[in-house]
């Protein structure tokens, strides 16, 4: 009832005047509920332009005060003049940062080395995947003189290293 009897923008009338020739009667007058409209519209705009211009104050003086607060912590500008050593700092970037090496630390036992042959390492390395490319040979073992450096590996078949 509502929708036919108020006018559209389209056809610039009512649905109902343009069906019948004539406009409904109903128990409430249109022009009332649009005049009601307009108020409604005219006070929701009211108060929303009010709000709006509390909004920009507000914003305005929360920026005021980051401003001041960051003002308050910055440095003043050290000003040059021509012919001044000036020492430039190479800032990392973040890219940097997130992607450098991390450093580790180990913890590595002191070793006390008095004479050549005196302290070995050795290690067995197992070679079964390979032992068709090295002559059928399943073990290397590696042996290191700690203090000249020099280094010796043997190949074995089976894991005792007799030969």
């Amino acid at each position: 009832q509502c929708l036919n009897s108020t006018v559209h923008r389209s056809i610039g009338t009512s649905p109902f005047h343009l069906l019948f020739g004539a406009h409904p009667r109903l128990k409430d007058r249109p022009d009332i509920r649009e005049y009601l409209e307009k108020e409604l519209i005219a006070s929701f705009e009211g108060k929303r332009d009010e709000l709006r211009i509390q909004a920009s104050q507000n914003i305005a003086k929360i920026q005021e005060e980051n401003k001041r607060i960051f003002n308050k912590k910055k440095r003043q500008a050290t000003i040059y003049r021509e012919g001044d050593l000036v020492a430039i700092r190479h800032k990392r970037s973040l890219v940097d940062e997130l992607h450098a090496a991390t450093r580790r630390n180990f913890p590595r036992r002191r070793v006390i080395v008095y004479g050549y042959d005196d302290l070995w390492q050795a290690d067995v390395v197992e070679m079964r995947p390979y032992k068709r490319y090295n002559r059928g040979y399943h073990y290397i073992l590696t042996v290191i003189d700690v203090l000249s450096k020099h280094a010796w590996a043997y190949h074995s078949k089976p894991r005792a290293g007799t030969r």
